[in-house]
């Protein structure tokens, strides 16, 4: 996946692996919205709380509020 793809809502984009149990199921990352990414984190090691991937979708999302350019 890289910046300008397109996704849709319920797609693949990713998976979490805990670093310090390797046998721990990996926790999907999953499109909330159709759009296109237009972020990725370029180190593959991310801790709790990190922004991994930003997607772009075309109508606004229920639980964002506000201006979410600048926020």
């Amino acid at each position: 996946m890289r910046p300008g793809d397109a996704v849709v809502a319920g797609q693949l984009l990713g998976e979490i692996v805990r670093m310090d149990d390797m046998d721990a199921p990996r926790v999907p990352l999953v499109a909330r919205t159709d759009g296109l990414v237009f972020s990725l984190r370029r180190h593959k090691l991310a801790v709790p709380g990190d922004v991994v991937v930003k997607v772009a979708g075309n109508r606004p999302l229920q639980w964002r509020k506000g201006h979410l350019l600048t926020s």
